[in-house]
């Protein structure tokens, strides 16, 4: 910020309300506006952006509890116990594919509470 800028916003901080009020008005007439249809003009600040990049997880080991991780991949993907069992033991082994990423830090708090290892990418 310049120091013109922030000599002037201290300056205006030092304002009462009345004064303040007294300004707007007068900014009003010289500068020809109506301040109140200031609140319906569009908002130029940016929203702040989510993240929206899609990750993927990765199983990577199952750890000594390895029951827990096939109850937690069956439940993550819908599978039935016998391919859970079967998608646990072929690991390293992609469990999200592009997904958002609330969605695979969901699945990583279950899967290592469950003793799994995984790796986000």
């Amino acid at each position: 910020m310049s120091d013109k800028i922030s000599a002037l916003v201290d300056k205006l901080g030092q304002l009462t309300i009345m004064e303040a009020c007294e300004l707007t008005k007068k900014l009003e007439e010289v500068w020809d506006i109506d301040t109140n249809n200031l609140a319906s003009a569009p908002v130029t600040e940016s929203a702040p952006v989510e993240d929206k990049a899609e990750k993927t997880l990765i199983l990577t080991g199952h750890g000594e509890k390895k029951i827990n991780v096939i109850k937690a991949i069956k439940a993550i993907k819908g599978l039935g116990l016998l391919e859970s069992k079967q998608f646990v033991e072929s690991i390293p082994k992609t469990v999200l594919e592009e997904a958002s990423s609330e969605e695979v830090e969901n699945a990583k708090k279950q899967l290592e509470e469950a003793g799994a290892t995984v790796e986000v990418k």
